[in-house]
Protein backbone atom coordinates (compact mmCIF):
# COMPACT_ATOMS: atom_id res chain seq x y z
CA UNK A 1 0.00 0.00 0.00
CA UNK A 2 2.05 2.91 -1.34
CA UNK A 3 -0.71 5.36 -2.26
CA UNK A 4 -1.66 7.58 0.70
CA UNK A 5 -5.32 7.72 -0.30
CA UNK A 6 -5.59 3.96 0.28
CA UNK A 7 -5.15 4.29 4.04
CA UNK A 8 -8.90 4.39 4.67
CA UNK A 9 -12.05 3.79 2.68
CA UNK A 10 -15.72 4.50 2.96
CA UNK A 11 -18.07 1.55 3.39
CA UNK A 12 -21.58 1.85 1.97
CA UNK A 13 -23.53 -0.36 4.33
CA UNK A 14 -26.76 -0.44 2.33
CA UNK A 15 -25.01 -1.39 -0.92
CA UNK A 16 -22.92 -4.04 0.83
CA UNK A 17 -25.98 -5.56 2.52
CA UNK A 18 -27.83 -5.76 -0.81
CA UNK A 19 -24.85 -7.39 -2.53
CA UNK A 20 -24.24 -9.99 0.19
CA UNK A 21 -27.82 -10.78 1.22
CA UNK A 22 -27.62 -14.28 -0.36
CA UNK A 23 -24.20 -15.20 1.04
CA UNK A 24 -23.44 -17.34 4.07
CA UNK A 25 -21.43 -16.01 6.99
CA UNK A 26 -18.24 -17.59 5.68
CA UNK A 27 -18.84 -16.25 2.18
CA UNK A 28 -19.57 -12.77 3.56
CA UNK A 29 -16.30 -12.80 5.48
CA UNK A 30 -14.40 -13.95 2.37
CA UNK A 31 -16.01 -11.15 0.35
CA UNK A 32 -14.98 -8.53 2.92
CA UNK A 33 -11.40 -9.85 2.92
CA UNK A 34 -11.26 -9.64 -0.87
CA UNK A 35 -12.58 -6.05 -0.83
CA UNK A 36 -10.00 -4.99 1.77
CA UNK A 37 -7.17 -6.53 -0.22
CA UNK A 38 -8.55 -4.95 -3.41
CA UNK A 39 -8.46 -1.51 -1.79
CA UNK A 40 -4.97 -1.86 -0.35
CA UNK A 41 -3.14 -3.77 -3.09
CA UNK A 42 -5.27 -3.43 -6.21
CA UNK A 43 -7.18 -6.09 -8.14
CA UNK A 44 -6.07 -9.59 -7.06
CA UNK A 45 -5.27 -12.27 -9.65
CA UNK A 46 -7.91 -14.86 -10.41
CA UNK A 47 -5.90 -17.73 -8.95
CA UNK A 48 -7.37 -20.04 -6.31
CA UNK A 49 -4.15 -20.35 -4.34
CA UNK A 50 -3.78 -16.57 -4.05
CA UNK A 51 -7.45 -15.96 -3.28
CA UNK A 52 -7.46 -18.73 -0.66
CA UNK A 53 -4.58 -17.01 1.11
CA UNK A 54 -6.37 -13.66 0.99
CA UNK A 55 -9.55 -15.04 2.54
CA UNK A 56 -7.48 -17.16 4.96
CA UNK A 57 -9.07 -20.48 4.03
CA UNK A 58 -7.90 -23.92 2.97
CA UNK A 59 -7.83 -24.08 -0.81
CA UNK A 60 -10.33 -26.94 -0.80
CA UNK A 61 -12.82 -24.97 1.30
CA UNK A 62 -12.33 -21.94 -0.93
CA UNK A 63 -13.02 -23.90 -4.12
CA UNK A 64 -16.27 -25.29 -2.66
CA UNK A 65 -17.67 -21.84 -1.72
CA UNK A 66 -16.05 -19.43 -4.19
CA UNK A 67 -18.78 -19.30 -6.86
CA UNK A 68 -21.26 -16.89 -5.10
CA UNK A 69 -18.35 -14.68 -3.95
CA UNK A 70 -16.67 -14.40 -7.36
CA UNK A 71 -20.06 -13.61 -8.90
CA UNK A 72 -19.83 -10.17 -7.25
CA UNK A 73 -16.64 -9.42 -9.23
CA UNK A 74 -15.87 -9.45 -12.94
CA UNK A 75 -12.84 -11.06 -14.56
CA UNK A 76 -10.65 -8.79 -16.71
CA UNK A 77 -7.15 -9.72 -17.83
CA UNK A 78 -7.04 -12.62 -15.37
CA UNK A 79 -7.79 -10.29 -12.45
CA UNK A 80 -10.84 -9.60 -10.33
CA UNK A 81 -12.43 -6.19 -10.91
CA UNK A 82 -15.11 -4.41 -8.83
CA UNK A 83 -16.91 -1.41 -10.32
CA UNK A 84 -17.84 0.30 -7.05
CA UNK A 85 -14.37 -0.10 -5.55
CA UNK A 86 -12.78 1.27 -8.71
CA UNK A 87 -15.01 4.34 -8.52
CA UNK A 88 -14.28 4.85 -4.81
CA UNK A 89 -10.55 4.59 -5.45
CA UNK A 90 -10.76 7.21 -8.17
CA UNK A 91 -12.74 9.57 -5.94
CA UNK A 92 -10.31 9.12 -3.04
CA UNK A 93 -7.32 9.85 -5.26
CA UNK A 94 -8.98 12.98 -6.66
CA UNK A 95 -9.81 14.32 -3.19
CA UNK A 96 -6.28 13.67 -1.95
CA UNK A 97 -4.61 15.39 -4.92
CA UNK A 98 -6.96 18.37 -4.65
CA UNK A 99 -6.15 18.84 -0.96
CA UNK A 100 -2.45 18.44 -1.67
CA UNK A 101 -2.48 21.12 -4.36
CA UNK A 102 -4.40 23.49 -2.09
CA UNK A 103 -1.89 23.00 0.73
CA UNK A 104 1.07 23.54 -1.58
CA UNK A 105 -0.46 26.73 -2.95
CA UNK A 106 -1.21 28.02 0.54
CA UNK A 107 2.30 27.43 1.88
CA UNK A 108 4.23 28.19 -1.29
CA UNK A 109 7.31 30.42 -0.77
CA UNK A 110 6.64 34.08 -1.53
CA UNK A 111 2.87 33.64 -1.17
CA UNK A 112 2.67 36.27 1.55
CA UNK A 113 4.65 39.25 0.34
CA UNK A 114 4.72 42.56 2.09
CA UNK A 115 2.59 45.22 0.47
CA UNK A 116 4.65 47.98 -1.16
CA UNK A 117 4.84 51.02 1.05
CA UNK A 118 3.66 54.33 -0.35
CA UNK A 119 6.10 57.18 -0.83
CA UNK A 120 6.08 59.96 1.81
CA UNK A 121 4.73 62.45 -0.75
CA UNK A 122 1.80 60.15 -1.50
CA UNK A 123 1.02 59.73 2.22
CA UNK A 124 0.96 63.51 2.73
CA UNK A 125 -1.27 63.97 -0.29
CA UNK A 126 -3.72 61.27 0.86
CA UNK A 127 -3.91 62.77 4.36
CA UNK A 128 -4.56 66.25 2.97
CA UNK A 129 -7.33 65.03 0.66
CA UNK A 130 -8.95 63.09 3.52
CA UNK A 131 -8.86 66.18 5.74
CA UNK A 132 -10.56 68.26 3.05
CA UNK A 133 -13.25 65.65 2.52
CA UNK A 134 -13.94 65.42 6.30
CA UNK A 135 -14.04 68.96 7.75
CA UNK A 136 -15.38 67.73 11.12
CA UNK A 137 -12.40 65.78 12.44
CA UNK A 138 -12.48 63.34 15.28
CA UNK A 139 -10.95 64.48 18.61
CA UNK A 140 -7.83 62.40 18.00
CA UNK A 141 -7.06 64.30 14.73
CA UNK A 142 -7.16 67.84 16.11
CA UNK A 143 -4.26 70.04 15.09
CA UNK A 144 -3.62 71.29 18.63
CA UNK A 145 -2.10 68.50 20.81
CA UNK A 146 -3.44 70.00 24.04
CA UNK A 147 -6.96 70.35 22.59
CA UNK A 148 -6.75 66.81 21.22
CA UNK A 149 -5.78 65.42 24.63
CA UNK A 150 -8.63 67.31 26.35
CA UNK A 151 -11.14 66.04 23.80
CA UNK A 152 -9.97 62.46 24.13
CA UNK A 153 -10.14 62.54 27.93
CA UNK A 154 -13.66 64.02 27.85
CA UNK A 155 -15.12 61.15 25.80
CA UNK A 156 -17.34 59.04 28.10
CA UNK A 157 -16.20 55.51 28.72
CA UNK A 158 -18.35 52.40 28.96
CA UNK A 159 -16.61 51.42 32.19
CA UNK A 160 -17.36 54.55 34.20
CA UNK A 161 -17.74 58.35 34.22
CA UNK A 162 -15.55 60.47 31.89
CA UNK A 163 -12.01 61.16 33.06
CA UNK A 164 -11.14 64.70 34.17
CA UNK A 165 -9.23 66.96 31.76
CA UNK A 166 -5.47 66.62 31.72
CA UNK A 167 -3.36 68.94 33.79
CA UNK A 168 -0.05 70.35 32.76
CA UNK A 169 2.57 67.66 32.14
CA UNK A 170 0.12 64.73 32.63
CA UNK A 171 0.32 61.84 30.15
CA UNK A 172 -2.63 61.11 27.89
CA UNK A 173 -2.44 57.31 28.21
CA UNK A 174 -3.00 57.21 31.97
CA UNK A 175 -5.20 54.29 33.00
CA UNK A 176 -8.09 54.54 35.48
CA UNK A 177 -7.31 53.31 38.99
CA UNK A 178 -7.69 49.59 39.56
CA UNK A 179 -10.49 48.20 41.66
CA UNK A 180 -9.75 47.42 45.25
CA UNK A 181 -9.52 43.75 45.98
CA UNK A 182 -12.32 42.25 48.01
CA UNK A 183 -11.47 41.41 51.59
CA UNK A 184 -10.78 37.71 52.13
CA UNK A 185 -13.45 35.73 53.93
CA UNK A 186 -12.54 33.95 57.15
CA UNK A 187 -14.23 31.54 59.50
CA UNK A 188 -15.68 32.38 62.87
CA UNK A 189 -12.97 33.61 65.30
CA UNK A 190 -12.33 31.95 68.63
CA UNK A 191 -13.62 35.04 70.42
CA UNK A 192 -15.16 38.32 69.34
CA UNK A 193 -14.43 41.24 71.65
CA UNK A 194 -17.36 43.62 71.98
CA UNK A 195 -15.71 46.99 71.52
CA UNK A 196 -16.96 50.28 72.91
CA UNK A 197 -18.07 51.29 69.44
CA UNK A 198 -20.22 48.17 69.15
CA UNK A 199 -21.80 48.84 72.55
CA UNK A 200 -22.44 52.47 71.58
CA UNK A 201 -24.17 51.29 68.42
CA UNK A 202 -26.40 48.94 70.46
CA UNK A 203 -27.30 51.65 73.01
CA UNK A 204 -28.12 54.10 70.22
CA UNK A 205 -30.52 51.65 68.55
CA UNK A 206 -31.97 49.58 71.40
CA UNK A 207 -31.14 51.27 74.68
CA UNK A 208 -29.43 49.66 77.69
CA UNK A 209 -32.07 47.20 78.88
CA UNK A 210 -30.70 44.16 77.05
CA UNK A 211 -27.04 45.14 77.00
CA UNK A 212 -26.03 42.53 79.61
CA UNK A 213 -27.09 39.77 77.19
CA UNK A 214 -24.69 40.87 74.45
CA UNK A 215 -21.91 38.49 75.56
CA UNK A 216 -24.28 35.50 75.52
CA UNK A 217 -25.64 36.45 72.11
CA UNK A 218 -22.11 36.90 70.77
CA UNK A 219 -21.17 33.39 71.89
CA UNK A 220 -24.40 32.02 70.39
CA UNK A 221 -23.61 33.74 67.09
CA UNK A 222 -20.07 32.30 66.96
CA UNK A 223 -21.28 28.78 67.82
CA UNK A 224 -23.96 28.98 65.14
CA UNK A 225 -21.55 30.06 62.41
CA UNK A 226 -18.89 27.54 63.51
CA UNK A 227 -21.43 24.73 63.17
CA UNK A 228 -22.29 25.86 59.64
CA UNK A 229 -18.77 26.71 58.52
CA UNK A 230 -19.74 30.26 57.60
CA UNK A 231 -17.13 32.50 55.97
CA UNK A 232 -17.51 36.25 56.36
CA UNK A 233 -15.39 39.19 55.31
CA UNK A 234 -16.44 41.40 58.26
CA UNK A 235 -17.41 39.67 61.51
CA UNK A 236 -18.30 42.95 63.22
CA UNK A 237 -20.91 43.61 60.53
CA UNK A 238 -22.09 40.02 60.96
CA UNK A 239 -22.42 40.65 64.70
CA UNK A 240 -24.58 43.73 64.08
CA UNK A 241 -26.76 41.71 61.71
CA UNK A 242 -27.14 38.96 64.34
CA UNK A 243 -28.10 41.44 67.08
CA UNK A 244 -30.64 43.11 64.77
CA UNK A 245 -32.25 39.75 63.99
CA UNK A 246 -32.18 38.80 67.67
CA UNK A 247 -34.02 41.96 68.75
CA UNK A 248 -36.65 41.61 66.01
CA UNK A 249 -37.44 37.88 66.48
CA UNK A 250 -41.13 37.19 67.12
CA UNK A 251 -41.94 40.87 66.53
CA UNK A 252 -40.05 42.02 69.68
CA UNK A 253 -37.44 44.72 69.93
CA UNK A 254 -35.34 45.38 73.00
CA UNK A 255 -37.87 47.24 75.18
CA UNK A 256 -36.84 49.98 77.57
CA UNK A 257 -36.72 49.17 81.28
CA UNK A 258 -36.11 45.67 82.63
CA UNK A 259 -36.99 43.98 79.35
CA UNK A 260 -40.77 44.76 79.70
CA UNK A 261 -42.85 47.07 77.54
CA UNK A 262 -43.37 50.54 78.91
CA UNK A 263 -46.33 50.73 81.30
CA UNK A 264 -46.59 46.97 81.80
CA UNK A 265 -47.43 45.81 85.34
CA UNK A 266 -44.82 43.96 87.33
CA UNK A 267 -45.78 40.25 87.51
CA UNK A 268 -46.41 38.92 91.01
CA UNK A 269 -43.53 37.18 92.70
CA UNK A 270 -43.95 33.42 92.99
CA UNK A 271 -44.03 32.00 96.54
CA UNK A 272 -43.61 28.37 95.58
CA UNK A 273 -40.01 28.19 96.77
CA UNK A 274 -40.43 30.35 99.90
CA UNK A 275 -38.93 28.65 102.92
CA UNK A 276 -36.81 26.21 100.86
CA UNK A 277 -33.26 26.35 102.23
CA UNK A 278 -30.55 27.36 99.78
CA UNK A 279 -28.01 24.61 99.07
CA UNK A 280 -24.46 25.90 98.76
CA UNK A 281 -21.48 24.15 97.24
CA UNK A 282 -19.72 23.64 100.55
CA UNK A 283 -22.78 21.92 102.00
CA UNK A 284 -22.54 19.06 99.47
CA UNK A 285 -20.87 15.83 100.72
Amino acid sequence: MTDPWRKWRRVFVAATMIETSRLTAAQRGAYERLCDDYWCNGPPPNEDIVLARIVMMHIGDWRRMKEPVLALFRIEAAKLRHARLDQDLGDAEARYLKAQRAAQAKHAPGKRQAQPQAEPEQVVEQTTSRARAEPEQSPSMCSDPATSALAVRSVPSEQGPPLPPLQGGEQTDALPPKRRRARPRTGAPDALLISEGMRAWFRRKYGTACEPALEAQTEAMLDYHRSRGTLLADWEAGWRNWITNWTTDFGKRAPPGNGRPAGAATPPRSTVFDGVPTIRGEDLP
